[in-house]
């Protein structure tokens, strides 16, 4: 479960492929008396962190990697001054 309170459930999971991450989710929202389930997917990207930095940089970037909470990876880029 990911979040959750007295009129909804949210549930969501990933299913990895090699290029792109599948994430599901499942929303159960009362209504009335009963609950109703909604289910929905998409496709998402995966990007090697390296090669965003270095994409990144090749356009004049700075690029700064920085492993957060949870083992997730942040990427901040910031122009150059005059470039």
């Amino acid at each position: 479960m990911v979040r959750s309170d007295q009129e909804r459930i949210l549930t969501c999971f990933l299913e990895y492929a090699d290029t792109t991450v599948t994430v599901h989710d499942q929303l159960h929202q009362r209504e009335g008396d009963s609950w109703r389930l909604r289910v929905s997917n998409y496709s998402k990207l995966r990007l090697s962190p390296q090669w965003v930095v270095e994409r990144l940089s090749s356009l004049g970037l700075t690029a700064r990697r920085a492993t957060v909470a949870g083992g997730m990876i942040r990427i901040t880029a910031q122009r150059l001054r005059g470039a």
